[in-house]
């Protein structure tokens, strides 16, 4: 039975991985088509003088870098996703350290990351460039979409999980050992 509610228990978090993947990929699409077909000037203030809706189309990286260099992104999108999954499942095994691939947390941060690499390779494939329109202008800062906000979003949550646990094993460690009989402090432990 044990063995039974594992295996039930790791298709949970994928299907949390492939329902956040899906959804979000959905929003990050229809957010991009909806901009780009109705919004008819190419740039409109939201918040003056910090954020607005600026339409483009980016065949490069962050900032335009490589910009018309389409097939290398292409290509590199295209094997991240499999690596997206790979690395959740692998992550998913690790007996030892079960918190980093059965976590709700750690599903839905793969969730993104993955529907982020897809709405934009969905963008690569058939526009042979990234539609940005999310233009932060306040601080200089590169126009993005709503993809990069779900790879951003989930990498940081990724760290923090991680953060969090590496806080926790440290904890442990430092947490004496003894028979609970044998001294006070495993005794205060165990009344609180």
């Amino acid at each position: 039975m044990k063995i039974a509610d594992e295996v039930s228990g790791r298709k949970s978090y994928w299907i949390v991985v492939l329902l956040v993947a899906v959804l979000g990929t959905a929003a990050d699409l229809f957010s991009k088509y909806l901009i780009f077909r109705c919004l008819s000037n190419k740039t409109v203030d939201i918040i003056p003088g910090a954020l607005g809706l600026t339409k483009t189309l980016n065949s490069g990286i962050i900032w335009g870098l490589f910009s018309g260099e389409n097939t290398i992104f292409l290509v590199l999108t295209f094997l991240t996703i499999p690596l997206i999954l790979l690395l959740f499942r692998e992550i998913g095994r690790q007996e030892d350290k079960p918190w980093l691939g059965k976590s709700w947390l750690m599903a839905v941060a793969f969730g993104l990351i993955l529907s982020g690499a897809i709405g934009n390779l969905y963008d690569r494939v058939m526009l042979r460039a990234v539609r940005d329109f999310i233009d932060f202008y306040l601080i200089k800062w590169p126009i993005f979409n709503i993809a990069d906000i779900y790879i951003t979003a989930g990498a940081i949550l990724i760290i923090i999980l991680m953060f969090k646990r590496s806080q926790s094993e440290s904890e442990q460690k430092n947490k004496p050992k003894c028979p609970e009989s044998a001294c006070d402090c495993c005794k205060q432990d165990n009344n609180a």
